[in-house]
């Protein structure tokens, strides 16, 4: 009896011992799966933000906030001239455009430090939420709102929280995890990004026909609206359109080598001044100049000209030399009429871009091709209205680029020709002018650290 108790007692000390083991074990299963799934919410967090920094990529180079956070609300003091991503809208370059970034007001609302579910409509799913955005990171070399350099982004994510949203709270069971990354920022070269065929600042194309690429800068504009072929036609890529957050250059210097006595101050070209320009007569009263002229003089290889404006009749006809290098500084407008030509075809080393219209009017000065040619040049006008006429039974426009404010949509120089009005032909190289706010490049992350959490 004595042992048969004894014997008793031992097995009822091992039961005990595995049930406590296996509680134990229960346990340890159970917050390791919590401590995963919290994981899993950071890691969604991480993602996130990726995809936020990627479409708004100027950006990475910028803290989330630069002052101390409140430590109850989580709320960023930043205003006024501070650039930071709760305070986006002071960001160069930052879009609003869809398509080309989410724009400011999506920024400033990721740059909260409240907790976001990863899915609203199943809160098991858990939550993550933003800690810090850091650049450059801590122990790397970089200046803040310049690439290359390193951005440091730091997620925490948790499950079994009570409640959903940003006013959901701890519990004993909630389990966090918070996760830092390291997101290399690389400076963006021009030679890995699109040519802009017709860059537009305002409004859209006003449903002509592009041979290039088409970049709008106004987020409101319809980029469903624009029409442009599949590829094109001179290079062979892909034609694309989109919105962009860069934004135009500032236009050059006028040279002061122009003024007289140098001879190159045109003034106006029309009927009645190109004659005394050294225009030569075509048939009748219809005249032909010819730039450059005999005796005109060079500035680093290019021919200068300054311009009041063009106005030249129908039949007559301004003649840019292929081979030579010409650029017009026009204070004024082009209107429609006789033919502006510059043909490159069959002349060795001759770019359409060789010949470069700068205009220098305001709002609302318009350039008005007449269609009846393809005249290659590269046009920037940033408070022009740009525009083709109806061909006339020929078949004409720009070839090369044009970078303007609005594209004529309307009255005699709109929307009133089938021609495909602007063929790309030109490289960033080509311009001579750097536009503003290029993004950095956003390359995957290279350090993912598990962190403890406070």
């Amino acid at each position: 009896m004595p042992i048969a108790i004894g014997l008793g007692f031992v097995f009822l000390l091992i039961a005990a011992t595995l049930v406590m083991r296996s509680q134990g074990d229960q346990t340890t299963a159970l917050a390791q799966k919590a401590t995963n799934r919290g994981l899993s919410a950071a890691e969604t967090g991480v993602t996130r933000y990726q995809s936020l920094i990627n479409n708004n990529r100027v950006i990475a180079t910028y803290k989330d906030c630069e002052g101390t956070r409140n430590a109850t609300t989580g709320a960023c003091p930043d205003t006024g001239t501070t650039k930071s991503w709760a305070n986006a809208s002071t960001i160069p370059g930052i879009s609003s455009c869809s398509g080309g970034g989410s724009g400011a007001t999506t920024v400033v609302n990721s740059s909260s430090a409240a907790w976001t579910d990863v899915d609203s409509s199943e809160p098991s799913k858990g939550q993550f939420r933003l800690i810090s955005y850091i650049y450059p990171a801590p122990g790397t070399i970089g200046t803040v709102g310049t690439a290359p350099g390193t951005g440091q982004l730091m997620i925490e994510g948790r499950v079994n929280q009570v409640g959903t949203g940003s006013t959901a709270t701890q519990s004993a069971s909630t389990a966090t995890t918070r996760l830092q990354v390291n997101i290399p920022v690389l400076q963006t070269t021009f030679t890995s990004a699109p040519v802009p065929g017709a860059w537009i600042k305002t409004g859209a194309t006003g449903g002509n026909t592009f041979d290039g690429n088409v970049f709008l800068s106004d987020c409101t504009a319809n980029l469903a609206s624009v029409n442009i072929t599949a590829t094109n036609s001179v290079t062979g890529k892909p034609n694309t359109k989109s919105y962009t957050s860069m934004s135009f250059p500032s236009l050059p210097t006028k040279p002061t080598f122009i003024t007289s006595p140098k001879n190159q101050v045109l003034g106006t070209i029309n009927s009645g001044t190109m004659s005394g320009l050294g225009a030569t007569t075509i048939s009748g009263s219809h005249k032909r100049l010819t730039l450059p002229r005999t005796g005109d003089t060079q500035n680093a290889g290019v021919y200068e000209y300054s311009v009041a404006s063009i106005d030249i009749p129908n039949g007559s006809e301004l003649v840019i030399t292929a081979g030579e290098k010409v650029k017009l500084y026009l204070d004024g407008g082009i209107a429609k009429g006789g033919d502006i030509i510059h043909n490159c075809s069959g002349v060795s080393g001759c770019k359409p871009t060789d010949f470069q219209i700068f205009g220098y009017g305001s709002s609302g000065t318009e350039i008005c091709m007449n269609g009846n040619n393809y005249i290659e040049t590269f046009i920037f006008a940033p408070e022009y209205s740009v525009g083709v006429a109806g061909s006339g039974g020929g078949a004409g426009g720009i070839k090369g680029s044009v970078w303007t404010k609005n594209w004529s949509t309307g009255g005699g120089c709109g929307s009133n020709t089938s021609n495909t009005v602007v063929v790309q032909n030109a490289e960033w190289a080509d311009f001579g002018i750097t536009p503003q706010g290029l993004p950095p490049n956003i390359a995957p992350i290279d350090t993912w650290q598990r962190q403890e959490t406070p």
